[in-house]
């Protein structure tokens, strides 16, 4: 029973000692904690580039937007599939009638190619 009554000897000073330390860290606690103007400073700071950058969002969004309408504007005017079907099929039929004329061309080419043989013949017999 000697400790119990060591105990019951020294239980103020045990008392008031866990008091101390109680009461210093509370005091360093409230130290290491923010005021409440510094809160409230730092939150407006925030705010305030929060809003900034939503500004700055919403102006790079509106320039975006109207980028994408000229180039929609634009691709209004452009053919489409179809069109483009269409233009292909065309040149080809181009490219067929090139060939009859490159064929009839030729053709009459060596026509030519022959009358002019005949013509220069025939000069130098008369």
């Amino acid at each position: 029973m000697e400790p119990l009554s060591a105990l019951k000897e020294y239980w103020p000073l045990i008392v008031l000692g866990t008091n101390g330390l109680v009461m210093w860290g509370v005091w360093s606690f409230r130290k290491a904690t923010v005021s409440r103007e510094d809160f409230v400073a730092f939150t407006n700071s925030i705010n305030q580039t929060i809003k900034q950058n939503d500004d700055e969002i919403k102006d790079r969004l509106s320039a975006q937007d109207r980028r994408i309408t000229a180039v929609e504007s634009e691709l209004k005017h452009m053919p489409d599939h179809d069109d483009l079907k269409r233009i292909h099929s065309r040149l080809d039929g181009f490219g067929e009638t090139l060939s009859e004329v490159k064929g009839a061309t030729s053709a009459s080419i060596n026509q030519l190619e022959l009358i002019h043989e005949h013509l220069l013949s025939q000069k130098g017999k008369h």
